[in-house]
């Protein structure tokens, strides 16, 4: 199919006006670029938002703008039922459906200054089941009592006004987990965003049992009132209490044998090392008990240092990335770990990535997805590659088209009767074609995404998977049994919208395709008309979306359905 006239999403002045560009439905609402569309549900777009965030904006929007919107619309839902808003937000955070925390952290304080009662003992009740490490409880913090967490939010925080009695509550259950754990997360997280633990601990006002040692030993730590408190002789001491002195010592260490003992004793992790002590054979040290998610963070950082030209520790490296699947980090982290890796660049350095681990981490990426056994029905899936895909980029470094290549990699690898194409203002065909020039075993999400920007970049027709589908039946080809677009959803430059196109194929087929709409971007809109049965809502960035799409596909159709 040849290309539309517009060759990039800009390219549109003196042209003639696509038909995605004039509304047909009383539905429809205008997308960023011009094209109509149709609204999603305001509970659809909070789950958008908790899973992917705002953070860069998108090609369009910018990162503030979109934010405000996601804001608004989360403030609606708590309008409407605050507990169930929490409820939500909370099972997201907990399945670690989510690649970041703070959209949830966000939600979680728009619940807390709610005015609603309900709403805020929710908050208070549910805390720690969204707060769970000393960052999410700083960051939350700053957003709470500063509106954010950057440094103009930080200036003008005290237009937000104080605490309340359920916050201080929430706040204090943080300092009444197990003393164990307490340290653990002080150690690691002092300060950030402009909130210490210790600002917090003063607002809060726990109370502790008078023979609780732990407890007052890690007050005291925290306000930094522990000259003149005498801490035992390690054998005699709790585990707390060497826990402590071995965060003490840490930062008093005159040697790298020193600092090696301690970590090797007491498993301190990296942020608990001053950073002028980080040698290369002190973070050799720390390699064996980092976890995952430190492991893949460092992991470029690690290379530049030399870390991994020793044998024996490339091996420990490669025997984490084996563990990576079984881990709880989000699988996007680590197709942006390979991503990043590959590159061979981060922000401050730059590094020769080590083959066995540009290989390891992209299997980790497939296998975290989870799913081994094939959907085995016939399905389209229809990758978004046009221009506006590689907006919004994030400080991460992760864009709508990594998460949509990545996923069409996995599909290409372990779906052999899915027929997969990427789609701009044409039509190419991903698989069979010689376009991937190698194996798909062989190929990485970066390279891939190197693929993508040869063929794609222009104007967006998400019509074009619909009619794809629609001139194969016309072919005497058996139709999909579901068509699955991985995209923003800023359509504008095909002649006819994507509804109307998916409403002939079912009308030709008279089969129940189902369509699947997976959402690359937090916006408020769809390609799919609300009210049909056989459509569905799917977050692009969630770490069960190979659980959902499969169910979808594999479901019986809704009872009494006829065709279109």
């Amino acid at each position: 199919m040849d290309r539309f006239p517009f060759d990039s999403e800009d390219a549109t002045l003196g042209a003639p006006v696509p038909g995605q560009m004039i509304p047909i439905d009383p539905r429809e609402v205008r997308n960023a670029a011009g094209g109509w569309v149709f609204p999603i549900d305001k509970w659809s777009r909070l789950l958008r938002y908790l899973i992917i965030g705002t953070e860069g904006g998108t090609y369009y929007v910018d990162e503030e703008k979109i934010q405000t919107e996601n804001l608004l619309n989360t403030a609606e839902c708590i309008r409407e039922d605050g507990p169930r808003v929490v409820e939500i937000t909370a099972r997201i955070a907990e399945s670690r459906r989510a690649y970041k925390t703070l959209p949830a952290l966000w939600v979680l304080a728009l619940a807390m200054r709610s005015k609603d009662l309900e709403t805020r003992r929710a908050a208070a009740t549910n805390f720690l089941r969204v707060v769970r490490t000393g960052a999410d409880l700083l960051n939350f913090a700053a957003i709470y009592l500063h509106g954010g967490i950057g440094k103009e939010a930080r200036q003008h925080g005290e237009r937000l006004g104080g605490t309340g009695r359920l916050w201080r509550a929430a706040i204090r259950q943080f300092f009444l987990q197990d003393p164990a754990t307490v340290a653990f997360q002080v150690g690691k997280y002092g300060r950030r965003a402009g909130v210490s633990i210790a600002d917090l601990l003063r607002l809060s006002h726990p109370k502790f049992d008078k023979d609780d040692q732990d407890r007052h030993l890690i007050a005291r730590w925290i306000l930094g009132k522990l000259e003149g408190v005498p801490l035992e002789a390690q054998e005699r001491a709790s585990k707390v209490q060497q826990q402590i002195l071995a965060y003490e010592l840490a930062k008093q260490a005159d040697s790298e044998e020193e600092l090696i003992r301690l970590i090797e004793t007491h498993k301190l992790t990296w942020e608990m090392i001053p950073s002028e002590k980080r040698t290369p054979r002190v973070w050799r040290a720390l390699l064996p008990g980092m976890s995952a998610w430190a492991f893949i963070r460092n992991l470029g950082y690690l290379t530049s240092i030399g870390v991994l030209d020793e044998p024996e520790a490339l091996e420990i490296a490669l025997g984490k990335i084996q563990d990576l699947p079984k881990s709880p980090v989000h699988p996007l982290r680590i197709m942006l770990a390979a991503l990043s890796y590959e590159s061979g660049k981060g922000m401050r350095r730059e590094w020769n990535p080590i083959p066995e681990i540009v290989r390891g981490l992209n299997w980790a990426y497939r296998e975290r997805l989870g799913r081994s056994q094939p959907i085995g029905k016939p399905f389209l899936l229809a990758l978004d590659i046009s221009g506006s895909m590689w907006g919004g980029e994030t400080q991460a470094g992760v864009l709508p088209i990594h998460a949509a290549a990545a996923f069409g990699l996995y599909i290409l690898s372990r779906e052999p009767e899915a027929e997969v194409i990427g789609v701009d203002t044409g039509i190419h065909p991903l698989r069979g074609a010689g376009l991937l020039g190698r194996s798909i075993e062989d190929m990485t999400v970066h390279r891939f995404v190197e693929m993508l920007w040869k063929v794609g970049g222009g104007g967006t027709d998400l019509s074009l998977p619909f009619k794809h589908a629609l001139d194969r039946v016309v072919r005497g080809n058996p139709p999909p049994h579901a068509i699955v677009t991985f995209t923003d959803s800023e359509t504008w430059a095909g002649r006819e919208h994507p509804f109307q196109v998916l409403r002939k194929l079912r009308s030709k087929t008279n089969v129940p395709i189902r369509a699947v709409n997976i959402a690359a971007t937090a916006t408020g809109y769809s390609l799919l008309e609300p009210d049909d049965p056989l459509a569905f809502e799917v977050v692009g960035f969630d770490a069960a979306v190979m659980d959902m799409v499969p169910e979808i596909i594999a479901a019986d159709p809704p009872p009494g359905y006829r065709g279109a």
